[in-house]
């Protein structure tokens, strides 16, 4: 994983949070969790639907240079994900059996660049063991790019 930005304060993270989501404060476990992954802290965060989960994984990737990987199970998900997130300016993508192939090439040559403009890539569990997405990953890793990666469904673990 890319290295871990030590300066990040809290006050930094109230302003992201504010700026780029639009809420005054955290809510409980978030900010812990938000550190935690500053901190390349693992965690298990069990939340509620509606509980602020996104929002654990997206405001670091925000504020870090690199892509946060995003498990998720459901493309209908995904999409209001993804949709959310372009609204708030937050560059986020999906690699999955539902995006044309010319829309995949354009993801992995963004994901490939120097400067991923991508925050958040979402993939599906069966779209981990594809050959592109492995490929990604070790770019990524390679290049210091891999900040994060967040299971949004606790039966995507296998």
């Amino acid at each position: 994983m890319a290295e871990a930005s030590a300066a990040v304060t809290k006050e930094a993270l109230r302003d992201a949070l504010r700026e780029k989501f639009g809420f005054a404060a955290f809510r409980a476990p978030q900010e812990d969790v938000v550190l935690n992954v500053f901190h390349r802290r693992d965690s298990i965060v069990i939340m509620p639907t509606g509980g602020g989960k996104t929002l654990c994984y997206a405001l670091p990737a925000v504020l870090l240079p690199g892509v946060t990987i995003c498990v998720s199970p459901l493309l209908a998900l995904i999409a209001n994900q993804i949709s959310g997130l372009t609204a708030k300016g937050i560059c986020a993508k999906v690699l999955s059996s539902a995006v044309t192939k010319s829309e995949r090439s354009a993801v992995l040559a963004d994901l490939a660049s120097d400067a991923p403009r991508c925050k958040v890539l979402y993939v599906t569990p069966e779209g981990l063991g594809g050959g592109a997405l492995q490929g990604v990953l070790h770019t990524l890793h390679s290049k210091r790019l891999l900040e994060a990666i967040a299971i949004d469904e606790a039966h995507c673990i296998r």
